[in-house]
């Protein structure tokens, strides 16, 4: 998800919840020649360069249309006109569309400039430091995201997943189980809650705890059929418990959307 449309964006690597890839930017384009966009919209711009809500749905529309840097001028100008958190958290997702990471994180320092525990802020910021290699950074940042918003799903996911990337298991465990226990806003909440189930199952497996494993398996599959790698667990986890003939049927499915997919770009999404 993107844009106030926004809310909490920049995925860290996988195993994250299968998402949209970010698209490769195009050229910079006059939005008054950008095919495909209402010209009520550039219209409204020229009648009234300083109104921020018709700049805001013309450069919505652009990104929409994968028009970026035509869409990133208008960001910026928006938060020249009008340097409000949305504005400012806007900014930041396209420039990290952009895999312009400096001057995503140096946005996002100025929303906490003015809100210093603005919890989507610090849960972006987790996923950057995530990125970059640095678990410890991105599970303080998270956990103070969670602090600031209890309920916060996402942070919820990301945080098991730093901390199953520095193998904290056991905290990974109670994060995966919290996310489940969260009510999903929208979408994306929705495709962590059914990834949060496989990485429980998998940290099971790797303790030995087969069947609890294969039940939590049977769910996200049940939630999401169309998930892999939850189909090769599964068989992992039928096999260790003597169900031969299931387990050969889930790897052979596993083998099957495996050569169905399409090859994507690294995930990078909004929250």
């Amino acid at each position: 998800m993107l844009l106030g449309f926004a809310v909490g964006s920049c995925n860290p690597p996988a195993p994250a919840p299968p998402t949209a890839p970010p698209l490769e930017p195009a050229a910079p384009q006059s939005a008054a020649h950008a095919p495909g966009i209402d010209p009520a919209l550039v219209a409204a711009v020229e009648r009234d360069p300083t109104d921020p809500a018709a700049r805001r749905r013309l450069a919505i529309a652009l990104h929409e249309g994968r028009q970026y840097e035509a869409a990133l001028a208008h960001f910026e100008k928006l938060v020249e006109l009008s340097p409000e958190r949305r504005h400012l958290l806007d900014l930041a997702l396209v420039y990290k569309s952009l895999s312009r990471i400096p001057e995503a994180v140096a946005t996002y320092e100025r929303i906490l400039a003015i809100a210093p525990e603005d919890p989507v802020t610090l849960h972006n910021l987790g996923n950057v430091a995530l990125e970059r290699g640095d678990a410890d950074g991105a599970i303080a940042l998270y956990s103070r995201a969670i602090r600031a918003r209890p309920d916060y799903l996402l942070a919820h996911y990301h945080l098991g997943s730093a901390l199953a990337r520095v193998e904290r298991f056991a905290e990974a465990y109670r994060s995966f189980e919290r996310v489940l226990q969260l009510e999903p806003a929208n979408g994306e909440d929705l495709l962590a809650a059914d990834d949060a189930l496989y990485r429980l199952a998998s940290i099971d497996l790797s303790m030995g705890a087969y069947e609890r494993a294969a039940a939590f398996l049977a769910e996200a599959i049940a939630a999401n059929p169309a998930h892999p790698r939850a189909h090769h667990a599964y068989g992992q986890a039928l096999m260790q418990v003597g169900r031969r003939e299931e387990a050969l049927r889930e790897f052979d499915i596993h083998m099957r959307l495996l050569a169905a997919q399409e090859p994507t770009a690294p995930v990078a999404s909004g929250d």
